[in-house]
């Protein structure tokens, strides 16, 4: 409530920094109080990422996420559970001293795959990378030949296969009756020397390309670094950035934004976001089960108007990805306990599974209405989502 002029009072709301999450309010002081009791750890903030999730950024070096998260668990409810921890030798802070957390975002291997492109040209680049590693969590899992065709001229495609693994057929399944259509892509043997999807989880992926690009020299890349704002000129572009030491500006002749959906990049330009979020929540698990053992492909799409499906595996071990959809406006303890209700319409047997990890998110269908402005320009999901 404000007290106006001539003794009036308006109402406007709540003014605290609480956060929004799939329908409920949490308090980020309680959270960042238990992540700070944990031991090893110096200092803690948690933010919404881009997919929708709770993610916690932790300062110390003697802490450990299993331990952590199990700790925090046991104190909090579910909801209020970081999906995940990323390590930072520092919080960003803004000019004033306090929180920023808007910096608190990173990046898919889009940014890598670009640095790699030009540093095997021998084309100078320097990446920066809000977080203080490269992340770890349940993203895109699936190449499709042209992918492999494009990255096979610098060596990741063949490092790729040493641990992925090869899915030549996939299915689109009725939920009752079984397979509907099956899929053959060895079919395409005369047009791709990589006639099949290769299944490798994206953060498997990132470090292949990162230790390629610094395999070829000309290439730097600083972790906890944020990306403040940008400026350019017929010549170049001066990025003014924000790591442990403060803020600093750097000048090249090029800026690609490969920050994500929320890009600071796209935002400095002026750049519009088109599109819409999907009303409906998405949830990703990665699940031990054995269903090749009932006939299912290594890459599976179930139709049903409810319990609709994607089932792939995710790579040599007995992993697999399982993602449906659920209500938006139910809390995250009510996800969790929902997941064997959702199993239980998919999974062909009773059999027992093990659920390794799971993760709700949004779905967004956007694009940017410009890819390039002047020497600036928009990859991955900075530039369509």
């Amino acid at each position: 409530v404000r007290l106006l002029r001539g003794g009036e009072l308006q109402f406007v709301g709540r003014v605290d920094g609480q956060i929004e999450l799939h329908g409920n309010r949490i308090e980020p002081g309680e959270v960042e109080h238990a992540l700070r009791a944990c031991p090893g750890v110096a200092d803690a903030a948690v933010a919404v990422d881009v997919t929708g999730a709770l993610v916690g950024y932790l300062v110390g070096e003697g802490w450990e996420p299993g331990p952590v998260l199990d700790r925090v668990a046991g104190t909090l409810p579910r909801r209020m559970v970081p999906a995940r921890l990323v390590r930072l030798p520092a919080l960003p802070l803004t000019g004033r001293g306090k929180l920023d957390r808007s910096a608190l975002a990173g990046a898919g291997p889009a940014g890598l795959t670009a640095a790699l492109c030009l540093v095997d040209a021998g084309i100078p680049v320097t990446v920066l990378e809000s977080f203080a590693e490269l992340t770890v969590d349940l993203r895109a899992g699936s190449y499709h030949p042209p992918t492999l065709e494009m990255l096979a001229p610098y060596g990741v495609t063949t490092r790729m296969h040493e641990r992925g693994v090869i899915v030549p057929r996939w299915q689109i399944r009725d939920r009752t009756e079984g397979v509907l259509v099956e899929f053959d892509m060895s079919l395409l043997s005369n047009d791709t020397p990589y006639p099949y999807r290769l299944h490798f989880e994206q953060h498997k992926l990132t470090p292949i390309l990162l230790d390629e690009c610094r395999r070829r020299g000309n290439f730097e890349i600083h972790f906890a670094t944020q990306v403040k704002g940008f400026w350019q000129d017929a010549d170049g572009v001066t990025v003014t950035v924000q790591d442990a030491d403060g803020p600093q500006d750097l000048r090249g002749g090029w800026l690609i934004g490969a920050d994500g959906a929320r890009s600071v990049v796209r935002e400095g330009l002026g750049v519009d976001f088109e599109g819409f979020t999907w009303p409906e929540r998405f949830v990703a698990t990665n699940v031990e089960y054995d269903f090749e053992e009932y006939g299912f492909e290594r890459a599976n799409m179930i139709a049903d108007p409810d319990n609709w499906a994607v089932v792939a595996r995710l790579g040599r071990e007995n992993l697999w990805r399982v993602t449906y959809a659920e209500d938006a406006e139910i809390s995250e303890d009510e996800v969790f306990a929902r997941i064997p209700k959702h199993y239980a319409a998919v999974f062909p047997g009773k059999e027992p599974y093990r659920i390794d990890a799971w993760s709700p998110y949004r779905v967004q269908e956007r694009c940017a209405t410009r890819f390039r402005v002047g020497r600036a320009l928009l990859a991955g999901d900075a530039a369509h989502a």
